[in-house]
Parts: C-alpha cells; sequence; structure tokens
C-alpha cells in the first residue's frame, strides 16, 4: 500500500483501527520498517550501480533519497490529516 501510495486503501485501514490506539502503534512500526527498508534499497542500489564513479554515484543516491523522502513525506502528512479530520468526526465518537 505505501509504495504504491494507496491512500484510500491507508484510510480505511486507519478507520478500522482506530477505535482502538493501541492497534494502530504496531501499524506505525510497520510504516518505520518500510521506511527504513526502502532507503536501506536506495543506498544499496547506489553502491552497486556506480562503482568507480564515486561523484555521479553520490548525486544520484541525494537525488534518490530526496524523492523517497518527499514521497513518504506526502503520504505521512496526508495521513495526519485524515487522523486530525477524523477525530473531529461526530460520527467517532
Amino acid at each position: 500500500m505505501l509504495s504504491a501510495n494507496a491512500r484510500e486503501d491507508l484510510s480505511r485501514m486507519y478507520r478500522l483501527y482506530s477505535r482502538h490506539p493501541s492497534d494502530l502503534e504496531p501499524i506505525a512500526r510497520l510504516f518505520q520498517v518500510h521506511v527504513s527498508q526502502r532507503g536501506t534499497e536506495v543506498v544499496d542500489n547506489a553502491k552497486r550501480s556506480a562503482p568507480g564513479k564515486p561523484v555521479d554515484a553520490n548525486h544520484a543516491l541525494v537525488r534518490n533519497l530526496i524523492d523517497l523522502h518527499a514521497q513518504f513525506n506526502k503520504v505521512l502528512c496526508w495521513l495526519l490529516l485524515v487522523l486530525y479530520f477524523f477525530s473531529r468526526s461526530p460520527c467517532l465518537v
């Protein structure tokens, strides 16, 4: 879901688990693990892709890490927005 930016699916998952806040903690840990794994993949790919060309590899690595950050930052900001609106919804009280 995170790789595909499946925001509607993430929203449904939040609605399902938000009634019991302790159920959200494992999901948050999974998100953290997923982001860490993706970051590690970017770094590992950079190491393999350009041996002998450290300057070009470093530039590609930085660009890829910035892209990854932007992708997950959008997801995280969107999830926080959903959290804000769902916490204010009279239907959930």
